[in-house]
Parts: structure tokens; C-alpha cells; sequence
């Protein structure tokens, strides 16, 4: 659950917590997955040169990718606000 911004170790976990939380990781992947899918059939309606076009696998790697790189920035930085070394 870190993708969240939540570090359960640093919360006290009940059920309205995960409630919360799983309604946030909800509403974040599909709209992720909306903006990315949706962007990425815009911008194959309106390529000019049709061999450029950005598949729809090639959206889901994107949107995948988005959400691991942003996991990663949310550990490094609270590594660093507690002094951790990487």
C-alpha cells in the first residue's frame, strides 16, 4: 500500500483505514488507466503517419510503469526524511 502515500507501520489500522484505503487505490488505478488509455486514443486519432501510433500495450506498460516508479519515489523519500541510508 505504499503506491497510497500510506505506510500502515505508522498508522493505527481499523477498518475504516481500509476502507479508505482500498477506495483510494480504487479511484487512483482507473483513473490512471482512464487518462492514460484515453490520451493514447486521441493521440492515435490525430497522427498523421499511422505507423507511429501507440498501441494499447504499449498504454498499459505506461500506466504500469507510472505506478512502480511512483512507489519507488514515496520510499526514497520517506528513507530519507528518517535519515535511513539507501
Amino acid at each position: 500500500m505504499i503506491f497510497l502515500g500510506l505506510s500502515f507501520d505508522s498508522f493505527k489500522v481499523d477498518m475504516q483505514m481500509l476502507t479508505y484505503a482500498a477506495a483510494d487505490f480504487g479511484v487512483l488505478l482507473a483513473t490512471r488507466f482512464v487518462v492514460v488509455f484515453g490520451l493514447t486514443i486521441i493521440a492515435n486519432r490525430f497522427m498523421t503517419d499511422k505507423s507511429k501510433t501507440i498501441g494499447m500495450k504499449e498504454a498499459l506498460l505506461v500506466s504500469t510503469a507510472g505506478l512502480i516508479r511512483g512507489s519507488i519515489a514515496y520510499v526514497l523519500i520517506v528513507k530519507l526524511a528518517n535519515g535511513d541510508a539507501l
